[in-house]
């Protein structure tokens, strides 16, 4: 009987890495973790980062990958504090050795890494129930519509004027623009440089000086006739509605939509929604496991919260859940697609 061995991943395990990652999520498409998730999965030093592997001698057969993002958690009328989050993926066992425990014991490992290196939550996607026993929980709100171009004409709005953005020459102001929203992930130059590698994700800004006013910034992906938006920062719902309207003009005017994802509660984009949308739904924004709680009883303000003697994934419902009736009325956790691993 073979004996597996848990250890952390290195630069030179890369290679297999990939070779094994692929062929659990992508037998049959070429492009691979690479194409898919280039800011993850391009540089073996990232990759292999905060890996975690099981391995059958020189075989790795098990992988979990620990990817920290920066998380605004919102707290209404434009504040938010941060929080590090592990992002885990890649979670991924060999088929012949499946049934034998591996994947339990490498997250475990993800898992005591992230308290020691203090991150304050973790975060994936996945199935709920393989998830649950430790300690995830869904949480958080994000609602999804469709927009109705038709609201916007009656209204007299017109289609803004969009201009593809230079990842050397507007890499700075992107970053700017993108972390004036007060909920979803934090940016450096770096790490949005790398997203904007990711394929058919598209960034775009409306045509306009620097100098004339906030900028607005949309970010997309279009699957044939489908459009949609995952990021969208506008100074007011006007220029917000032109920006739909100028996406909903690159789709078929029959079989096109543009559709949009954004947080539920107070913000801007929900707000929009409650003017030009149809068709809502309602998802969570992902799994949570809270890891450091006094840090983030501190920075909601609560003096009095024994987050420890509950299940660290209801602490991670209670807090991100929409509304938290008992901590707050306006706890909003969001992740914008193009930052999940």
């Amino acid at each position: 009987m073979s004996l597996i061995n848990y250890r952390k991943a290195y630069p030179e395990d890369y290679e297999q890495i990939i070779r094994l990652v692929d062929s659990v999520f992508f037998a049959h498409d070429s492009a691979g973790f690479r194409g898919l998730l280039p800011n993850l999965y391009l540089d073996p030093l990232v990759t292999t980062r905060a890996a975690f592997l099981a391995c059958d001698g020189e075989n790795i057969i098990g992988h979990v990958g620990v990817y920290r993002i920066w998380l605004k958690i919102g707290l209404g009328a434009g504040r938010s504090f941060l929080l590090k989050a592990g992002g885990v993926g890649a979670v991924a066992t060999a088929a012949s050795y499946r049934g034998k425990a591996i994947m339990s014991n490498l997250l475990l490992q993800a898992i005591e890494f992230m308290k020691t290196e203090k991150y304050d939550v973790s975060v994936l996607w996945g199935d709920r129930m393989r998830y649950a026993r430790f300690g995830y929980e869904p949480a958080g709100r994000v609602v999804e519509w469709r927009f109705e171009e038709r609201m916007a004409r009656t209204q007299g709005l017109k289609p803004a004027a969009l201009c593809e953005i230079s990842r050397d020459r507007d890499l700075r102001r992107i970053v700017e623009v993108w972390n004036s929203d007060s909920v979803g992930t934090k940016q450096t130059q770096k790490s949005l440089a790398a997203l904007m590698l990711r394929k058919k994700w598209n960034f775009m800004f409306v045509d306009q000086p620097a100098t004339s006013g906030p900028a607005s910034l949309v970010c997309y992906q279009q699957n044939n006739e489908r459009i949609t938006v995952d990021k969208l920062i506008a100074p007011d719902s006007s220029m917000a509605a032109g920006i739909l309207l100028a996406l909903r003009e690159r789709v078929d005017r029959e079989k096109g939509s543009v559709s949009l994802r954004c947080p539920a509660g107070s913000h801007p984009v929900s707000d929009l929604a409650l003017q030009f949308g149809r068709d809502f739904s309602l998802r969570t924004a992902g799994q949570f496991l809270v890891l450091n709680t006094e840090r983030i009883a501190a920075s909601l303000g609560v003096t009095e919260l024994n987050l420890a003697a509950g299940n660290p994934g209801e602490v991670a419902r209670a807090l991100f859940g929409h509304p938290v009736e008992r901590w707050s009325n306006d706890v909003q956790v969001w992740i914008e697609a193009i930052a999940h691993v």
